[in-house]
């Protein structure tokens, strides 16, 4: 039997996350205040089917003391043989000949139990002759009969039918009751397994409990499982991959584009798993650009088109094709705030005591730079000079673009904001820019000995 059925909740207090629901139907079973027919909507894997079972047994159960009987209908719910309980998915039996015929059927009284019940998955796949047929049951239902519908597109279930049943919407879970819940399963299972794999196994479960636990059976044969053992199952880009993506973009590097995507596809990696990867960071970065007050424009940009792109790449016969051309696309347009800030322009003067971040990185950036790589990066970022620090923004202006090119490649800029990150206590963005230099104000460059040290270093 697979994890999935083998922890599937068989009480409403072993369900996890829907407190708001279970508690609720919880009671009205308690008060014997059980509706006829319940709608239940949300994401799939969010427990609908499963607690639509719990609830079809509490109504079997209420008002039946211990004895037989009880041990009858609970030994047929388990062994899924229960007469009285009806699942239809209307994806495969959504016409009108099998929901009448379903419909015909409530109308008998329940045999083993007090009461019949039908759950209908994807309810939304109901034909219209077919809801309109299931709409005169449910105005006038059997004192017996009780239905649950679940979906996962509550749209398109008419208003005339939701009006007449009591709604219920399912939250997505949360990453920390996934990584809960699988590390349970993992611990009772003797699954050894890294706790940065469950988080990443959580993570691509996107809310699906089912998916979650589903991806945690199949990788259970690989022994111990990493990381990198969940990454190669699910065919996802690695973060440097991803991150090496972003750095250009930021730089308009469509060289270090085309090749990180080659690799991509060399790899078999699917392109809508890193464009789902690519969302959720630019998502992190937009809410952290929100909190800090710094511009989201930019942000909002890359959001629209990769969200563009991900739709483009389910009907393209070509999916590289239309992602090359996406990210190279949105590359070229970022291209002019990249000119702005490489334009060359006079220095204006900083007033560094206005500028506390600026002061910190100051007294650190020596260490940056004596730790940097590759040498030839090293020697160029010797010649630059730290500008100012706003909104966690760090400026470097370089005494040309030769040395402006060096510092920005993409691992340069990669092994910077690492270091830097090292050395304080808070996230700071890069920008290198291009300036002139005015002959009132000196810039105080790297002494000659420090450069003919990075020289010696290069060559």
């Amino acid at each position: 039997m697979t994890l999935y059925r083998t922890y599937r909740p068989q009480s409403f207090a072993e369900v996890i996350g829907q407190k708001h629901i279970t508690e609720t139907l919880q009671n009205a079973v308690d008060q014997d205040r059980i509706a006829h027919a319940y709608l239940f909507s949300g994401s799939r894997g969010t427990g609908k089917t499963s607690i639509a079972r719990i609830l079809a047994k509490a109504i079997f159960i209420r008002s039946l003391e211990e004895g037989v009987r009880k041990e009858q209908i609970l030994r047929a719910l388990q062994e899924g043989n229960m007469i009285d309980l009806l699942e239809i998915d209307a994806a495969s039996n959504g016409g009108i000949d099998e929901i009448r015929s379903i419909l015909e059927n409530m109308y008998f009284p329940p045999i083993l139990a007090s009461a019949k019940v039908t759950i209908i998955d994807e309810a939304h796949m109901l034909s219209k002759s077919a809801c309109d047929a299931l709409l005169k049951t449910l105005e006038e239902p059997p004192s017996h009969a009780y239905f649950i519908l679940a979906t996962t597109e509550l749209w398109k279930i008419p208003n005339t039918i939701q009006s007449r049943c009591q709604r219920f919407s399912f939250n997505m879970h949360t990453e920390e009751d996934v990584v809960m819940q699988l590390a349970s399963i993992a611990h009772q299972e003797i699954i050894s397994i890294d706790e940065s794999a469950l988080k990443k196994i959580a993570h691509h479960a996107n809310g699906s409990m089912r998916d979650g636990i589903t991806l945690l059976d199949q990788l259970r044969t690989e022994g111990h499982i990493t990381e990198d053992i969940v990454h190669n199952r699910l065919g996802t880009g690695k973060d440097v991959s991803l991150e090496n993506i972003f750095t250009a973009l930021m730089h308009h590097d469509t060289v270090t584009i085309l090749t990180a995507l080659q690799a991509i596809e060399q790899a078999a990696v699917p392109f809508d798993n890193i464009l789902r990867e690519m969302l959720t960071k630019l998502r992190t970065q937009l809410h952290m650009d929100l909190q800090k007050g710094n511009d989201t424009r930019r942000t909002l940009h890359m959001l629209h088109a990769i969200l563009n792109t991900l739709r483009a790449i389910r009907t393209s016969p070509l999916p590289a094709l239309t992602v090359e051309a996406a990210l190279i696309a949105l590359c070229e347009s970022q291209s002019d705030d990249a000119s702005a800030s490489a334009k060359v322009e006079p220095v204006v003067n900083q007033d560094e005591g206005d500028d506390p971040e600026l002061e910190q990185i100051q007294h650190c950036w020596p260490r940056v730079v004596e730790q940097m790589l590759p040498p030839s990066a090293k020697m160029s970022l010797k010649t630059g000079q730290l500008l100012s620090c706003k909104k966690h923004i760090l400026t470097i202006c370089f005494p040309s673009a030769f040395h402006h090119q060096k510092v920005i490649q993409p691992e340069a800029m990669h092994t910077m904001q690492n270091l830097l990150q090292k050395q304080i206590d808070y996230p700071v963005r890069i920008r290198c820019i291009v300036k002139k230099e005015r002959t009132d104000i000196p810039i105080k460059p790297y002494s000659a000995v420090d450069l003919a040290k990075a020289a010696r270093e290069v060559f």
